[in-house]
C-alpha cells in the first residue's frame, strides 16, 4: 500500500468514526497537541463532540480530498472538504438538494 493510500485509508476511518458518533474513536484521530483558534484543546473538543453526538442521532459526512502533499519522509499535508448532513449524500448536488428540501420545509438547513 502506498503512503497516499494509507492516508486515504486513515481519513476514511476517521469519517466512519465520526458517522458512528464515537467520541473515543474520533479521539484517536486528534493530536495530543490539538489547539484551535478559540483556544480549545483536545479534551474540550472531545466534550463538544460528545454533546453534538448526543443531540444528533444521524450524522453523515461527504468528504472530498483536494490534495495530499508529502512534506517529508513521514509527514504530509492534506486539504479536504467535508460537509455534514443528517442523512446520506453521495455528491455535492445531492447535498444541495437536501438543503433545499430542508429550507422548503421551514428548516434551518
Amino acid at each position: 500500500m502506498s503512503p497516499e493510500d494509507r492516508i486515504r485509508e486513515m481519513l476514511s476511518a476517521g469519517e466512519k468514526a465520526f458517522e458512528g458518533r464515537s467520541v473515543s474513536e474520533v479521539g484517536r484521530f486528534l493530536s495530543e497537541q490539538y489547539l484551535d483558534d478559540t483556544g480549545r484543546q483536545r479534551g474540550q473538543l472531545q466534550k463538544l463532540l460528545a454533546g453534538y453526538f448526543l443531540t444528533h442521532q444521524s450524522i453523515h459526512l461527504l468528504m472530498q480530498i483536494n490534495r495530499i502533499e508529502f512534506t517529508g519522509e513521514s509527514t504530509a499535508e492534506t486539504t479536504l472538504f467535508v460537509a455534514l448532513a443528517g442523512r446520506p449524500a453521495n455528491s455535492v448536488t445531492q447535498l444541495i438538494s437536501i438543503r433545499a428540501e430542508s429550507e422548503s420545509q421551514g428548516g434551518a438547513g
